[in-house]
């Protein structure tokens, strides 16, 4: 990543901030259901082609403790994660990942910094918290005095904001939110998006591959309490402990488990293939491209199916991209470039239309009348 991609001549001077404390143990109970339902997804799990093989094999020993049983090793897993690869490739608490700002820590972690205060007011435009710059006036970044006033503009717009940091060895800014590091805020545009969306599409949410889990977080933040989470076995296992600290381990429903509502709900590709089950947004964030072409086309076929619309953000480095898959040739979609990070193109397409809207808005008018029913019959 670059350190400054749309702000270069940015001058803010901050300290790299490293969480440093432990969080308290998982209950046994949590961490009991969560190396049930491992076991099961790893009895489901098929790569193909893809990358994530590759993520699979570097975790080997990530594997062999959460196949173990022994729930002491998988709460000091869960509590330390950075002390493994287990987050390796979808969030920078990974060992490899960490490593190389304590080897160089006026340059790696100094260009860490730069990418935050660069990306924090980028968020800010995006989400329309400041004007967007314009060059052929000023090359100056926006007025902004510091990253807390920054901030503030942004929860102008999105509401509550904070930056939990569960893990030790978050490498961020410190500033009075809690330490922001990279990728929540990317996190937080995308909740953003998903709010948006939701005034006109619903607010029944599928992300495919969810990364740590950090956009579920702020959509259920920013008022979405419908949200499902579709990952492989380490990534999903990793999305469980992530939101189990931030939510809380009753928060969340597991792959396996029967869902229960008002819950976060992690579940398998094999569900969500066979499941066929109505949502009004599908959302794939920075995955897609590194799977198995056959597998992104089926993710895409089945989503044109169920979802009234499909919010894509990728990078088009790989040999196929989203809207070069079979499935997506008949579908409408609108397409532009990422707000909060360069080389990447944001897509909107809309399988369903409007038919598909209004059965789906139906739907949910007749499941509301039910329940109201429900206390009189």
């Amino acid at each position: 990543m670059n350190a400054v991609e749309f702000y270069p001549g940015i001058k803010w001077d901050y300290p790299p901030a490293l969480s440093t404390v432990r969080p308290a143990d998982l209950p046994d109970a949590f961490l009991q259901r969560l190396q049930i339902s491992y076991r099961r997804q790893m009895e489901l799990v098929d790569f193909g082609s893809s990358f994530w093989k590759q993520f699979a094999e570097k975790n080997a020993d990530v594997d062999r403790i959460l196949s173990s049983g022994d729930l002491r090793a998988i709460g000091n897993l869960a509590a330390n994660p950075a002390a493994t690869n287990m987050f390796w490739g979808f969030d920078a608490t990974a060992a490899d990942a960490v490593a190389p700002y304590f080897e160089d820590p006026e340059g790696l972690r100094a260009s860490h910094v730069d990418a935050v205060c660069d990306r924090i007011l980028r968020l800010a435009v995006a989400t329309g918290a400041i004007r967007i710059e314009y060059p052929e006036a000023s090359l100056d970044a926006p007025n902004l005095r510091d990253l807390d006033h920054a901030l503030d503009a942004v929860a102008t717009k999105t509401g509550a904001l904070r930056f939990p940091n569960p893990f030790p060895h978050e490498i961020g800014v410190a500033t009075s939110r809690g330490i922001v590091s990279y990728r929540p805020l990317q996190a937080i545009y995308q909740a953003f998006r998903l709010r948006e969306l939701a005034q006109t599409f619903g607010g029944r949410v599928v992300e495919i591959g969810g990364g740590l889990g950090r956009t579920a977080y702020y959509a259920r933040q920013f008022g979405i309490r419908d949200y499902t989470l579709i990952d492989i076995p380490i990534s999903a296992t990793a999305q469980a402990i992530f939101l189990a600290y931030t939510l809380g381990p009753d928060a969340i429903t597991l792959p396996g488990e029967p869902h229960r509502n008002n819950t976060v709900r992690i579940e398998t590709p094999a569900w969500f293939y066979v499941a066929q089950e109505a949502f009004d947004i599908a959302l794939n964030a920075d995955s897609m491209v590194e799977m198995d072409a056959d597998h992104a086309n089926r993710y895409v076929a089945v989503i044109s199916k169920t979802c009234s619309c499909f919010l894509s953000i990728n990078h088009e480095f790989n040999p196929f991209r989203v809207c070069d898959l079979p499935a997506a040739q008949e579908l409408k979609v609108s397409r532009y470039p990422y707000w909060m990070r360069k080389g990447y193109a944001e897509e909107l397409y809309e399988p369903g239309g409007m038919r598909r809207r209004v059965k789906s808005r139906l739907s949910r008018v007749k499941s509301r009348l039910k329940r109201i029913a429900r206390p009189f019959s």
